[in-house]
């Protein structure tokens, strides 16, 4: 058998598969966008994407749903963007600070004082933590949403 013959031989048999799979099967059709998120909800660059479903009791099942794992995975993203937003909040204030006696806008300076409400400013070393924690409480409550 030729290479060419090879090659209609498989291209008949992939078209036959086909035929047979969407006659027994519900075929679902749509376009991905999005960013790639790694298993601590990072966002990963260049990262290609597979979409996968599972077959279930022996075909008879349409397909397999994932939404519950991607809520999960939103719900880790969620809370990766309040530790980076409580992050720069803290910094933020911290910079103010010595900018003082110059004043902000009105946004600025009530965001600043929200912060401060829970955070004191820094004036010796001490973890960063449990002030990260406070701010991300306030985020959570909806102080920042003016």
């Amino acid at each position: 058998m030729t290479l060419m013959q090879r090659l209609a031989a498989g291209a008949a048999w992939t078209a036959l598969a086909c035929a047979a799979s969407s006659a027994y099967a519900q075929e679902i059709t749509g376009a991905l966008a999005g960013t790639v998120l790694d298993g601590a909800g990072h966002p990963v660059s260049g990262a290609q994407v597979k979409v996968t479903n599972l077959s279930t009791s022996a075909g008879m099942e349409d397909y397999n749903s994932f939404g519950a794992h991607a809520a999960l995975k939103a719900r880790r993203v969620i809370e990766r963007a309040s530790d980076v937003v409580a992050i720069e909040l803290l910094c933020a204030a911290e910079a103010l600070e010595y900018q003082r006696p110059l004043r902000s806008g009105p946004g600025v300076e009530q965001a600043f004082a929200t912060v401060r409400s829970v955070v004191s400013r820094r004036t010796r070393d001490r973890p960063p933590a449990p002030d990260i924690q406070a701010i991300k409480v306030l985020i959570a409550r909806g102080c920042f949403s003016g």
